[in-house]
């Protein structure tokens, strides 16, 4: 494991790598960051599978704060604008494919709808997205590589409509997909946070693990 950095515009960003291999996963943290150690508890067990991967810093030193008042998110949201965010993951995918044949996106709740995002930019071979909320659902059509969409019924941030739509236009678009929709759990359950269920937490990731083996193969 180590701390590595990679060029986005002129800016270094920092990450995290872990593993061996020439398949890769860029990891995309949620709200609290590369150095959550939840992220670097995932990461590490993605590594554990055979596949190297890479944690960036995409809020550049700026993540949120376990127990941060709500009410300040959508301040800090507008802080990290798409447009740059997803400049960073096309630089973190330029660096990776240096080393790697294959290359998913992977990524937890605000990380999910990055995941979702960076699914449609031609760049990757598979992605995973871990209950990512405020999609618009009709990016799925122009999504280019195996989709793997991961939910729980009880998130308030993501309807069960909005998840019928993701995967209708998944399915009206033809795309390689698979949506799971584990009915009892909240957001975020995979993480050990509020809404955490160590049995389906496993379920999950040991689903998106065989997802990655499949498509990355």
């Amino acid at each position: 494991m180590s701390e590595v950095e990679f060029l986005s515009g002129s800016q270094n960003i920092p990450a995290y790598q872990i593993g061996k291999g020439d398949k890769g996963v860029i990891l995309i943290a949620d709200v609290y960051g590369y150095r959550y150690d939840e992220m670097r508890r995932i990461a590490n067990l993605l590594a554990g599978e055979g596949f190297i991967v890479l944690l960036p810093d995409l809020f550049r030193g700026d993540p949120r704060k376990i127990g941060e008042d709500r009410s300040s998110f959508q301040e800090w949201r507008e802080k990290h604008p798409t447009e740059r965010v997803m400049a960073d993951i096309k630089a973190a995918a330029a660096f990776m494919r240096k080393s790697v044949k294959k290359l998913a996106v992977l990524g937890f709740c605000w990380g999910g709808l990055q995941s979702f995002n960076a699914a449609q930019t031609g760049l990757f071979d598979s992605a995973v997205d871990f209950y990512g909320a405020r999609m618009d659902v009709t990016g799925a059509s122009k999504i280019t590589c195996p989709f793997l969409g991961i939910f729980g019924g009880k998130d308030p941030s993501i309807s069960s409509e909005e998840i019928s739509a993701l995967e209708s236009e998944l399915k009206k678009a033809k795309k390689v997909y698979q949506v799971k929709v584990f009915k009892d759990c909240g957001h975020a359950f995979v993480q050990k946070r509020e809404n955490y269920n160590e049995q389906t937490s496993k379920e999950a990731l040991a689903l998106a693990i065989d997802w990655l083996k499949k498509t990355l193969a």
